[in-house]
């Protein structure tokens, strides 16, 4: 008969610690950090009740206001009508946008390092462990990427939902190249060939907004830029995949949130 003492050991070496991740999310056009937030809520859900050999996921979500304003609610920037953002020549404020979300990302960072302890100097001190985009959102983290605006690269790296090719920069993206890109941010140039970016793209494949194809050429140019690049499609549309926790939803797709958890505990 097993002893209690050792069933409860191996009780605890079943049960998976819980993992903080700590996301900066994008909202997309017309939309506001506050409810952009309260889209995940499910996702926090969902990851309570993983199976007991997956780390559960404390998902701590940060989501700031875009600075321009757009119907209800804010837009990263502007365009003239019928214009999109994959045939745009230009992004009006698209500056404005980047400085903000520069900003947000180094000052977090700041926060954390400020907050090690004399004993854990020798860890990084990055706050965000993951930026996540839908939309515009997600184009204006692939521009960024393109650019080379975020360094250190988050460490779990970038999730881009429901996104499309940031025409405005279409040379910096089709000729990206982690391993010589420039950091521009600080005024010199770091190697990233040792340096992992992963990115993961969550394709509707019913998307009429942003078509499946604009993602699937955006997957293309960061696999040939030096990114560790994963697509998951799912039946939906233009929508932030949830779970059935949140009953009535059409965007309901419990698979699909699995397997995105699954894709974020992999970069732990």
């Amino acid at each position: 008969m097993q002893s209690a003492a050792a069933a409860n050991n191996e009780n605890e070496s079943n049960t998976a610690a819980t993992a903080v991740v700590r996301i900066l999310a994008l909202h997309g056009s017309e939309g506001n950090g506050q409810s952009f937030e309260n889209r995940f809520s499910s996702w926090k859900t969902a990851t309570q009740q993983r199976e007991q050999r997956h780390p559960k996921l404390d998902l701590q979500i940060t989501s700031i206001d875009a600075p321009v304003r757009k119907g209800k609610g804010f837009a990263w920037w502007s365009m003239p009508p019928g214009v999109r953002s994959f045939t745009a020549d230009h992004y009006e404020f698209f500056d404005q946008s980047c400085d903000l979300v520069v900003q947000e990302y180094k000052s977090a960072a700041a926060a954390a390092a400020a907050a090690i302890t004399p004993n854990e100097k020798h860890q990084e001190p990055s706050h965000y462990d993951l930026i996540l985009g839908f939309s515009q959102g997600a184009i204006l983290a692939t521009s960024l990427l393109a650019l080379g605006k975020i360094q250190p690269h988050p460490r779990i790296g970038y999730i881009l939902i429901g996104g499309a090719w940031p025409n405005p920069f279409t040379k910096e993206l089709e000729t990206l190249n982690l391993a010589k890109q420039s950091l521009g941010v600080n005024g010199g140039n770091t190697d990233f060939t040792k340096e992992r970016c992963r990115v993961l793209i969550v394709v509707g494949d019913r998307d009429q907004i942003n078509p499946p194809e604009q993602s699937l050429r955006v997957q293309q140019a960061l696999q040939d830029g030096g990114c560790d690049v994963t697509t998951i499609h799912f039946d939906g549309g233009h929508v932030v995949p949830s779970c059935s926790t949140n009953s009535g939803d059409d965007d309901s797709n419990d698979d699909t949130v699995r397997r995105v958890l699954d894709w974020i505990a992999a970069g732990l």
